[in-house]
């Protein structure tokens, strides 16, 4: 096996119903509803502790999204249809400690209010936010100041984290697609992608490491979310040989099953420039 990073990326599409047992949250959220005015409108969540949030904005489409402590969500129902100025809004788990909601908008729109109303005998914590039409181009500005404080909130990257390797293990990173807010395909018994990738990835963890020559590292080992660029973090920084990325398909069609496998070759030595070679195995 080459030692170069990343040398051979595969990407493997399973076709499988596979479940995997969630995680629960210590934190629950026991109401979502949006509320219609005549000039706003109003989006409420009940949730059982204290929510610590950060609201921004999202362009192209135009969207509110508001980040808070991982919570336990009503269902599993990632999208719901919205009303007012709200087309839908879908939530779930962003990364390990950070739940999203994010609302679609049918047009630019600012924050009237945002106010968290604390518990009585009758109701937990209710957080509500009031957003009301604007013009792009003031949508524009709060989507760039959105930024800037996004911006100035990263931490300082950490350069050269040693990890200790053997070296006779060769490492092999298994990336289960989507996860958390993005569900990925639907299959037809309502199955989300998202849970069979991960099912199939700690499978594929558990056979792997059953070779004394391998050591294994999961992108994800949960319901989370995690960017394209988080995943080559991640392989990254633990020095991988191999990537394998597992995802799912839905095409609706009972007479096809089976799996594919894309590989890229990274060559050197060849005239002292990198090439890449693609070959796309045939379809079993």
């Amino acid at each position: 096996m080459l030692r170069s990073l990343l040398k051979i990326c595969i990407w493997v599409t399973i076709c499988c119903l596979i479940s995997t047992p969630g995680y629960a949250a210590q934190t629950t959220i026991t109401d979502v509803r949006l509320g219609l005015h005549k000039d706003k409108t109003r989006f409420v969540i009940e949730i059982d502790q204290k929510p610590e949030y950060k609201i921004f904005f999202l362009p192209n489409p135009d969207r509110l999204v508001i980040d808070m402590q991982e919570v336990n969500w009503l269902d599993e129902a990632t999208s719901k249809k919205g009303v007012g100025l709200i087309e839908s809004y879908r939530y779930g788990l962003f990364r390990q400690g950070t739940s999203r909601i994010v609302l679609d908008l049918k047009t630019p729109v600012k924050i009237l209010r945002e106010t968290i109303l604390p518990p009585t005998d009758k109701k937990p914590y209710r957080f509500f936010i009031d957003i009301a039409k604007t013009d792009q181009a003031q949508f524009a500005k709060s989507v760039e100041e959105s930024r800037k404080r996004q911006v100035a909130a990263i931490k300082p990257r950490q350069e050269n984290v040693p990890i200790p390797r053997s070296q006779l293990k060769h490492t092999i990173i298994v990336d289960a697609g989507h996860g958390g807010i993005d569900p990925g395909a639907i299959g037809k018994s309502g199955i989300y992608e998202k849970k069979l990738t991960l099912a199939v990835a700690k499978k594929l963890k558990t056979e792997l490491e059953k070779d004394n020559r391998y050591r294994v590292i999961l992108t994800r080992d949960r319901d989370t979310f995690l960017s394209l660029r988080e995943r080559v973090d991640i392989a990254r920084e633990y020095k991988g040989d191999l990537f394998i990325s597992v995802h799912a398909d839905s095409i609706g069609r009972s007479d096809i099953r089976g799996s594919t496998v894309y590989t890229c070759l990274k060559m050197h030595q060849m005239r002292k420039r990198q090439h890449w070679q693609q070959i796309m195995t045939r379809r079993m």
